[in-house]
């Protein structure tokens, strides 16, 4: 399962809430980061009453949060870095979810 990104450094909610210095919305990232403890919370107790599952909660906002706030510390190529960990992280899941999924099959 994975955590929301932190919504408010998105250019898309940047752009709507007519912030052009380009800075993180910090409500909107708050608002994600309150989200993504109610998660962990709750999946800690869906763990406990499914003790045979296997649960994994996978944190975006914080890697993401970096790659936004700091892009001189990542490259020229901030958008090329983002999709490749994007499309790491999907293969990543595809792979942990097959494996998973041929445990039980």
């Amino acid at each position: 399962m994975a955590g929301l990104p932190p919504l408010g450094c998105l250019p898309l909610q940047m752009t709507l809430k007519l912030k052009f210095d380009r800075q993180c919305l910090m409500n909107e990232n708050a608002d994600s980061e309150k989200y993504n403890r109610k998660l962990t919370q709750r999946l800690i107790q869906l763990q406990y009453l499914l003790p045979e599952s296997k649960i994994i909660y996978v944190d975006l906002y914080h890697p993401l949060l970096k790659l936004f706030t700091n892009p001189q510390d990542h490259g020229k190529f901030l958008t090329i870095n983002i999709v490749f960990i994007v499309k790491l992280l999907t293969s990543f899941y595809r792979k942990l979810v097959c494996n998973i999924c041929e445990e039980f099959y």
